[in-house]
């Protein structure tokens, strides 16, 4: 399918001098056919109300304003909505067409419903073909003739992390010439493949909402839709992972420093996000704070802390640096740090609050200033994406 594209060319072409002369000038007549003097076109009015205070119309920026705590939730999650990793390691969003994933266990055949699925994690999977090419390789490397055992191991080497496993358990083999070939082979892969892509996990893990199924998907594709490439047939070969999104929390909130970092009374901020204690919880921060805001600079801090002002007020300090973003789990719950990032793969039920450790009491009532922009992902594979 071909679609036909028209290049519009306009050429303007004109051409005109001026001579200065010192004498006398005089205005030249407008001739009656001479074109108008063009007028410099404004912008387009896309519409939308102006901010009344703003006299130029420019839409105001929240972090210049201020913040009020309020969260930010990221692009709408829709029902089915996945995420798929590739070895190549480009990741796609899209929606789950399939109704249930087959997997061979220990235990027999399963058929898992996909709206029980919360992440996939594919072992090694190999495309159509290759396994008999892997296979008949393996099997020249114990060749009496030379030229057999050399051409073998550079066809492994040109197969690259697809015979990295099967690789991998030939050099346990007890032929001490299919041992010697097979590292010669592995080390030449290791050689032209990053180290993440020299997988030797076999087995596939399904995490559903209640446990995880480990065994080998039989199922020979997965059926998803994208939104730019329409229905796609996904091969086990090409993934790497897939990750649910139905169920997570994407939240991005502002933390104002003069309401949160206040050496005088510190409230908690209500980040708005109740944990139910069965994903997990990441958290990253990143801005800038003044908690002296005396204009001396020293009091400027990110999420980390200012080792230069030592803990906050009473001491030790509450959690450590002045400047430090902490959080907690529920009213009482004990107080974690947070930092620039903060990751946990289980947490407990209830609310989740955040504050910054304020600046030390060194006299004057200056409030502190800024804010840290703090990016909260909470539920079933909320680590992974």
């Amino acid at each position: 399918m071909s679609c036909p594209f028209k290049w519009v060319l306009l050429v303007l072409l004109g051409t005109g001098l001026l001579y200065a002369q010192p004498v006398e000038v005089k205005q030249a007549p407008v001739q009656p056919d001479a074109p108008p003097p063009l007028k410099k076109e404004q912008p387009p009015d896309l519409g939308g109300p102006k901010d009344k205070g703003d006299p130029k119309g420019e839409p105001k920026d929240p972090k210049k304003e201020g913040s009020t705590g309020e969260g930010t939730k990221k692009d709408p999650i829709k029902p089915g909505e996945v995420e798929a990793r590739f070895g190549d390691g480009s990741a796609v969003r899209m929606i789950m067409l399939q109704e249930s994933i087959e997997i061979v266990t220990k235990f027999g055949k399963l058929s898992v419903p996909t709206a029980e699925i919360r992440r996939i994690d594919l072992g090694i999977h190999l495309p159509e073909g290759v396994d008999k090419k892997i296979d008949a390789a393996l099997k020249r490397l114990g060749s009496e003739v030379f030229k057999d055992r050399d051409a073998a191991v550079k066809e492994l080497i040109a197969l690259g992390p697809h015979a990295y496993p099967a690789l991998s358990f030939a050099a346990k083999s007890s032929d001490i010439e299919v041992v010697k070939r097979a590292e010669t082979a592995i080390k030449g892969i290791r050689q032209k493949y990053p180290a993440d892509q020299l997988r030797t996990t076999i087995n596939d893990r399904i995490q559903t909402t209640d446990f995880p199924i480990v065994g080998r998907i039989i199922s020979p594709k997965i059926k998803a839709r994208t939104l730019y490439f329409g229905d796609l047939d996904l091969k086990l070969a090409e993934l790497r992972t897939i990750n649910w999104l139905s169920g997570l929390i994407d939240l991005e909130i502002s933390v104002d420093a003069g309401k949160y970092a206040n050496r005088f009374n510190n409230p908690w901020m209500d980040t708005g996000v109740t944990l139910d204690g069965m994903g997990g919880l990441l958290i990253t921060a990143s801005g800038q704070v003044d908690l002296l805001n005396d204009g001396s600079g020293q009091g400027i801090s990110g999420p980390e802390g200012n080792r230069n002002l030592g803990g906050g007020p009473g001491g030790g300090g509450r959690g450590g640096l002045a400047g430090t973003l902490v959080g907690k789990i529920g009213e009482n719950g004990q107080q974690f740090t947070i930092g620039s990032r903060y990751q946990t793969t289980s947490t407990r039920e209830g609310k989740l609050y955040v504050q910054i450790v304020p600046g030390p009491n060194w006299g004057g009532n200056q409030m502190a200033t800024g804010a840290y922009t703090v990016h909260i992902k909470a539920g079933p594979n909320a680590i992974g994406n």
